[in-house]
């Protein structure tokens, strides 16, 4: 099973080298060797976001329907008077 971690040191050998900081796919026996030595840190996985459910039809309708309703009318505000400029 591979491990994402972060390197809190240089790792440098013949797969590369890897600086401080670097965060690696590595199998889990060399993951646990390299934290438990204090080289690097496991980065916690995120879990994976969860899809919202498909609306079902009666649902879809109800959006629709009611997206092509007209909007209630609403007075409008009586326009402002120009302000004049004002003198010294």
């Amino acid at each position: 099973m591979n491990v994402k971690i972060k390197m809190l040191t240089l790792k440098a050998g013949p797969s590369g080298v890897f600086p401080a900081g670097t965060v690696l796919d590595v199998g889990g026996d060399e993951a646990r060797e390299l934290v438990n030595g204090g080289f690097a840190e496991v980065v916690p996985v995120k879990p994976e976001p969860v899809a919202e459910p498909e609306p079902t039809f009666a649902e879809a309708v109800e959006t629709v329907e009611a997206a092509m309703t007209e909007p209630e009318e609403t007075t409008a505000m009586p326009a402002a008077k120009p302000r004049g400029r004002k003198r010294k």
